[in-house]
């Protein structure tokens, strides 16, 4: 009986080991996961290696002028070809956002700061279609970035490539008085 009540012991003592080294397992591969940064799965690439739109002609013109600016004319104005690209085999969430960059001198205020997004056959994208456009300071923040502004939020299917052109231009009534630079903004993508 002895020798029972020993055999039981042990293998009580070797079940209760067992038990630990899997559950401290277990705890050390969720921690792995759980602290490793995301991942983004989308790559954004930009015509021209230039992710920065920068306005530095300070006239102002109309939204019917602004959604007309082209490649060809957009040397004053801001004008940004580029791809969002989903690597994966899953449909994904993905934001369009923008990040405003400090230029040296007076910046136009953002409130006079016109911004359009179409696809690359200049149909608008979702947001973007009304009469009425959003200025750069009526932009929603992100919650996570907070110097961040929403510019696009969308659907994007596994392996595909969406072609976007922004614009962006002083607007009317704005007052070219001589003393603003410009502004400036970098403009990325991620999926959520």
């Amino acid at each position: 009986m002895k020798n029972n009540t020993m055999k039981n012991a042990i293998m009580l003592f070797v079940f209760v080991i067992m038990l630990f080294v899997l559950c401290l397992g277990i705890i050390i591969l969720v921690k792995a996961n759980y602290s490793k940064e995301p991942v983004n799965p989308l790559d954004v690439t930009f015509d021209g290696a230039k992710d920065v739109v920068t306005i530095n002609r300070l006239v102002a013109v109309s939204s019917e002028f602004g959604r007309t600016i082209t490649e060809d004319n957009a040397g004053a104005f801001g004008y940004l070809l580029f791809d969002v690209v989903n690597h994966t085999n899953e449909k994904r969430t993905y934001q369009i956002y923008a990040t405003k960059e400090e230029l040296d001198g007076i910046e136009i205020q953002s409130s006079y700061v016109t911004l359009y997004l179409t696809d690359d056959r200049d149909v608008p994208l979702e947001g973007y279609e009304g009469e009425e456009l959003s200025s750069f300071n009526q932009l929603s923040y992100l919650n996570n970035k907070p110097e961040s502004k929403l510019l696009y939020y969308g659907l994007i299917e596994p392996n595909e490539i969406v072609h976007v052109k922004l614009r962006a231009w002083v607007s009317e009534p704005y007052v070219v008085d001589g003393s603003a630079s410009g502004f400036s903004f970098k403009v990325a993508a991620r999926a959520v």
